[in-house]
């Protein structure tokens, strides 16, 4: 009878979590965006860490006070880092985080089906636990040793999938992104590294669990041996940051750089026509000229508008606030404060720069005879010349930036993170494993 009952006080328990985190996510939506996100941060650890402990608590009876204190100090080593390199290292933080909201939604946008489909895995996931738990539950006798362990592996499974299936698809595709700047870059980089930390806890207890963690490294301190993680372990959580985190990082910073200087090049090879344009003596043929320039440059806007869907979108939803919902006008409040941070953005303003420019130059140079043109001209072209000068110092020093500090400080703290997470999940293990 009381199997029974504690399975429906499981059933209970199971609702109120589920209940709580579709809860936080919409709360999380409402959360300003600026500075350090602690307390979106919170509303995704304590759910899982209380519906761990509680789930295997109604479906097997364990429980134990040191566990319960271990994965918390372990699952708050993340934010605690994410503050440490975001304060230490990271630049505009509160921008970074609006930056980061808006490139997430554009880039859920570009893959709808595959966002659905993860969407749909995890919602079977969670909704087969309680039957699998279940049958798990009622094949052993209550508050045995091997219904204690079954239990908690098939916990673990749920918690890890369910927290972070669908953030390691979209966040290390941010990280890849052509489209975001170093500093966001830098910022989002130590938010992933941080955020893999929950997870990274999990994972490292569930080797334990499943007897991945058998052979530990030793090595001597001062004549004294020293056990640590076991090779495997360590090999598999660093590859695991590599695959989400590291890699991700350095391509895009390497695909962001290449798209930046193809857009600069574009922006040099304009305004070095218009100054020949404007040096070479044509008289009345220069409002010609400068006004066919002036139309090949709008056909290139007119082009990366058709191109980049995220401007055409952002224009719409400007157009008529009104309209708009409250994601639609978080988004359009984004862009207003970050657009500035992407570089299509950058591409298109100055290339409207150069329509007005171009109109205004028209404009002064029309009604002038063709000797006093050429003199105006000529002054023009001056201003271009320096232009030229100017996104040629732009290009040397964008060609020659390497992101590599960031990139080896992330790599030897999850060295050491993943050490350390290997000792909490053996703790852990022995905690739960041993009834005490």
């Amino acid at each position: 009878m009381q199997h029974i009952m504690m399975f429906i006080a499981f059933l209970a328990a199971f609702a109120c979590w589920a209940f709580f985190v579709r809860r936080a996510g919409q709360m999380m939506s409402h959360i300003p965006m600026s500075g350090f996100p602690f307390w979106s941060t919170e509303m995704m650890l304590l759910p899982g860490l209380a519906g761990f402990l509680a789930f295997i608590y109604f479906l097997s009876g364990f429980w134990s006070w040191k566990l319960a204190v271990i994965m918390l100090l372990a699952l708050h080593l993340g934010p605690l880092l994410a503050w440490f390199l975001t304060n230490a290292f990271g630049k505009n933080a509160a921008r970074a985080t609006s930056r980061t909201f808006w490139i997430g939604m554009e880039i859920g946008s570009q893959m709808p089906r595959l966002i659905q489909r993860v969407n749909q895995l995890v919602g079977f996931l969670v909704i087969s636990y309680p039957f699998v738990a279940a049958f798990i539950s009622f094949r052993h006798p209550w508050g045995s040793l091997v219904l204690e362990e079954q239990e908690i592996k098939c916990t673990l499974l749920l918690i890890t999938v369910n927290s972070y299936l669908l953030m390691a698809i979209i966040l290390p595709k941010m990280l890849a992104s052509e489209n975001l700047d170093d500093d966001t870059r830098q910022n989002a980089f130590f938010m992933q590294l941080a955020s893999l930390v929950p997870t990274a806890a999990y994972g490292a207890l569930g080797a334990a669990a499943f007897g991945l963690d058998q052979n530990s490294m030793q090595f001597q301190w001062f004549g004294a041996t020293n056990r640590i993680a076991s090779f495997g372990l360590l090999v598999v959580l660093f590859a695991f940051f590599a695959g989400t985190a590291l890699i991700p990082y350095l391509v895009g910073a390497q695909r962001s750089r290449v798209k930046e200087l193809g857009f600069l090049d574009q922006i040099k090879l304009m305004v070095a026509d218009i100054e020949d344009s404007l040096e070479t003596p044509q008289g009345a043929a220069h409002v010609t000229k400068l006004d066919d320039l002036r139309t090949r440059i709008a056909t290139v806007s007119q082009q990366l508008l058709g191109r980049e869907g995220i401007l055409n979108y952002y224009n719409t939803l400007r157009l008529d606030l009104s309209k708009a919902d409250e994601n639609q006008k978080r988004l359009v409040e984004a862009i207003d404060n970050t657009g500035d941070l992407d570089g299509r953005f950058r591409f298109l303003n100055e290339l409207r720069r150069l329509q007005i420019e171009l109109g205004e130059i028209i404009a002064n140079l029309q009604p002038r005879d063709p000797a006093d043109a050429n003199d105006a001209a000529a002054k023009w072209a001056k201003r271009y010349e320096n232009r030229k000068a100017e996104l040629k110092q732009k290009i040397d020093d964008l060609s020659s930036h390497k992101p590599v500090v960031a990139a080896g400080l992330g790599s030897g703290l999850m060295i050491i993170i993943s050490g350390i997470l290997g000792e909490v999940a053996k703790a852990a293990w022995s905690l739960l494993s041993h009834g005490h």
